[in-house]
């Protein structure tokens, strides 16, 4: 039996091609509901992900018509994905988000029926929201798949204290879990604010993708911001470019402390105070995860921090998808 599950967020898809719940064979692309943003049409989105279907069926010598089912989640739920499918709001559990799956249908890019997995939110259906109230909506699509894959086979997740769950990305989300339910979401503006910095800055030439990380200026940028603020700390960086001697690597380090140190210090502002018995968890996901443990405990969080690796070959949303197709 064949099946397709693709997680598509702001900027990257994974597309995962499996036999009898197996991985066979993997495709990444940098190709996101950002690119129908910017071009202000879905086909762009719909395009690209239709070609990258059929090329790991061409790949494998898989027909269409073998696959059983596709599953997709993240972005491809939102305004500039192939269909809006409401969230969903918390409390989430496994349970609920297997009643609740979209579908969706376009014989003009895809032979078969895209089953959607909806994203998650903090508010309920009929919460109007306000400028008074703004403050306390929070939501996220496609990281609900990943938290649900790291419970599946991190045990001490389940027990009745607050896990958090740091999920780096274009936009980096924080989760509340007890006792295996996602309870509270707070959402932030991350890895797409490096990138608008990267391209469209006089910090472009300052900074580097994936530079080596340094902690000393990690922790400087983060010292900066509570010191001086987000604008004038941002500003150092074309200081430091004018008129010290450090090299990219130094100041990406920093610029990384001052925007996941907002993160830091929204997390801190929005759940403190913690309890003793909480644990944090970040997905490894590289340089991001060493950057908001470093982070954490430089703002004196004194509770336990862990790096969780998914399976050896897999992903925290391959493994979510594999418990949500067992629900069903």
């Amino acid at each position: 039996m064949y099946s397709l599950y693709f997680n598509s967020g702001t900027s990257n898809t994974r597309l995962y091609l499996l036999k009898n719940n197996q991985v066979i064979d993997f495709l990444k692309d940098s190709l996101g509901s950002r690119d129908s943003s910017i071009a202000g049409s879905k086909n762009v989105l719909k395009e690209k992900l239709a070609d990258l279907f059929h090329r790991i069926l061409k790949d494998n010598n898989v027909a269409a018509g073998d696959l059983k089912q596709v599953f997709g989640s993240g972005m491809v739920t939102s305004p500039f994905g192939l269909k809006e499918i409401d969230h969903l709001s918390t409390p989430l559990s496994l349970e609920k988000l297997a009643k609740n799956i979209g579908e969706y249908s376009d014989k003009d890019f895809f032979t078969q029926k895209i089953n959607l997995i909806p994203g998650v939110k903090t508010i309920a259906d009929d919460f109007k929201v306000t400028e008074d109230n703004i403050a306390s909506v929070n939501n996220m699509r496609g990281e609900e798949i990943e938290i649900f894959g790291l419970l599946s086979v991190t045990d001490n997740l389940m027990v009745d204290k607050d896990i958090y769950i740091f999920l780096p990305g274009s936009h980096t989300h924080i989760a509340r879990i007890k006792n295996g339910v996602l309870e509270d979401i707070l959402s932030t503006f991350s890895g797409e604010l490096f990138s608008a910095l990267k391209e469209s800055t006089i910090l472009s030439d300052s900074l580097e993708y994936g530079a080596p990380l340094e902690k000393k200026m990690l922790k400087l940028g983060f010292s900066h911001l509570q010191k001086y603020g987000f604008s004038r700390a941002l500003y150092l960086v074309n200081t430091m470019q004018i008129f010290t001697e450090l090299d990219d690597t130094a100041k990406t380090s920093y610029l990384e402390g001052i925007i996941n140190g907002g993160v830091v210090a929204a997390f801190q502002n929005n759940f403190s105070p913690l309890s003793a018995e909480a644990e944090i968890i970040i997905p490894d996901k590289g340089r991001m995860a060493h950057i908001f443990k470093v982070l954490l405990k430089e703002s004196a969080v004194d509770i336990k921090i862990n790096i969780a690796s998914p399976p050896a070959g897999s992903s925290w949303a391959l493994e979510g998808y594999k418990q949500l197709i067992e629900q069903i």
